[in-house]
Parts: C-alpha cells; sequence; structure tokens
C-alpha cells in the first residue's frame, strides 16, 4: 500500500492505495507543519487515528507532500517521524 499526505497547518489529508492503485482508505489527522508543530507530537497525533494504526504494517511506501517542507532540515524531521509510525 502506499499513503499520499496532502498536510497543512491545521489538517492532513491522507489517502492509502492498495497495490492496485484503487482508494482503500482516505482519513484526515492534524497538520504537520514542522514550523508549527514540535515534532514530539507528529507520531501520538498519527497514532490517534485508528484507521492508519489499522493498515500501517501494510504501507510500504510514504509520499508526504507539506507546509513547511520547503527546508531541508523541516523535510528530514518529517521523514523520520512520520517514518517511525
Amino acid at each position: 500500500m502506499v499513503a499520499i499526505v496532502d498536510s497543512g497547518s491545521t489538517k492532513s489529508d491522507w489517502v492509502i492505495l492498495d497495490d492496485f492503485k484503487n482508494v482503500f482508505l482516505k482519513t484526515e489527522t492534524i497538520g504537520f507543519n514542522p514550523n508549527f508543530i514540535s515534532k514530539e507530537l507528529i507520531v501520538p497525533e498519527i497514532e490517534k487515528n485508528t484507521s492508519l494504526t489499522s493498515v500501517k504494517n501494510s504501507i510500504t511506501r510514504i509520499f508526504f507532500y507539506g507546509s513547511g517542507c520547503g527546508v531541508r532540515q523541516n523535510c528530514i524531521t518529517i521523514e523520520e517521524e512520520v517514518g517511525r509510525v
């Protein structure tokens, strides 16, 4: 499965595609703009979403498009924290 995440400062839209590129799941979490959220909050906020936690072991790739990710260090922060889930 593939996760596509469109994240702003207030909310993140998540789409999970199955192996045939069909939409398997659509859900939302809070926004993960690394300029405004502490990195320590990212994992707990994602884990609050039971839809995501139920498929997390099946996700093989994540495409994250987010506010605040124009700075390399912010990209690294998001990659590390989202990858931990």
